[in-house]
């Protein structure tokens, strides 16, 4: 029975059940590797224990670990609030419903172990089947390459900050050495990027138009609000488009989380990565010190609940020769 439909009392059990699934890690394992540990409230203390080498999952285990990298504690309404749709399993890691503790940086390096066929097979078996039925799979075919620039941020009269320029220009770049290829821009509005009245894509099309490229050349824009929604939409546009190639631009600080997330959704995409080298230093920091906290977060909701899924499908809005991707 899945994770998510267990009673909060019997999700121990539930763990606990699938250890002979994923393969128990032996003791003398788990001191030389990276253990992600879960503390239900009202059960053990460390009831549970997600094991990893540098390139997979190494197995399971029940019990006290004191090498434990990170703990993650929840209670049974998160995994109602998973059941309803209310948050996704890395909304609920990213806002505190799931709280955790450890070395951050110990905890993003996980993200190598992502790609192990162990790690994915378990993750298959927890993803919640309120968001298993819409996610469509990449086969590349024969259509035009596809060019993302992810979303950065604008000020408040629209114009863009040197990093989403500096991820315009290298996208332009890329642009000269594919043949053919089509424009995605992600970003629609949020707190941390975009408070004006227009979507961020817009501001970038308009950026995009001013240093010669046509508006025919944009396929596609997404009104996506973080980045793991960016390349959930993404992976819609690729599945209706069949792309030969996607190659998804973004800026150094955050390669490792999008190359992360994309080893999730959607694994045969390629990163090019524009240079943060105009960025005020002091704010690099801070951009950097967050992602690697994102990051660590990612993996662990991943390991916990799954790759994040979209729980419908997003609505798809003419606009002229393009399709804009958002929320139903």
């Amino acid at each position: 029975m899945p994770l998510a439909t267990r009673p909060a009392s019997r999700i121990r059990d539930y763990l606990a059940s699938v250890l002979s699934q994923a393969g128990a890690a032996r003791e003398d394992a788990a001191t030389a590797a990276t253990q992600v540990h879960v503390d239900l409230p009202g059960q053990d203390a460390a009831a549970f224990y997600l094991t990893f080498t540098e390139h997979d999952l190494l197995g399971c285990g029940e019990g006290v670990l004191a090498a434990a990298t990170a703990v993650a504690r929840f209670d049974g309404g998160v995994i109602e609030h998973l059941w309803s749709r209310r948050v996704t399993g890395t909304r609920a890691v990213m806002s505190g419903l799931v709280s955790l503790e450890g070395s951050y940086r110990e905890l993003a390096g996980l993200r190598r172990a992502m790609r192990g066929p162990k790690f994915r097979a378990w993750v298959n078996r927890l993803r919640l089947p309120s968001r298993a039925a819409h996610h469509p799979a990449f086969r590349p075919r024969g259509g035009p390459p596809l060019i993302v620039i992810l979303g950065a941020t604008n000020d408040d009269a629209g114009g863009l900050s040197p990093m989403a320029r500096a991820r315009a220009a290298k996208a332009i770049e890329v642009r000269h050495m594919l043949a053919g290829a089509r424009l995605v821009l992600t970003g629609g509005f949020g707190a941390h990027f975009n408070t004006t009245g227009h979507p961020h894509w817009r501001y970038l099309a308009d950026h995009l138009s001013e240093r010669g490229v046509p508006p025919q050349d944009i396929l596609a824009v997404t009104e996506s609000k973080h980045t793991y929604e960016d390349i959930l939409y993404l992976r819609e546009v690729v599945a209706l488009h069949r792309p030969k190639r996607v190659v998804v631009v973004t800026s150094d600080y955050h390669a490792a989380r999008v190359r992360c997330i994309l080893d999730l959704v959607l694994p045969t995409a390629g990163l090019a990565v524009a240079s943060s080298d105009g960025v005020d230093a002091r704010l690099l920091a801070r951009l950097a010190a967050h992602d690697e906290e994102a990051l660590a977060r990612t993996v662990v909701a991943a390991a916990l609940f799954g790759p994040d899924q979209l729980n419908d499908g997003p609505l798809a809005v003419c606009l002229g020769p393009t399709l804009c991707w958002k929320s139903v």
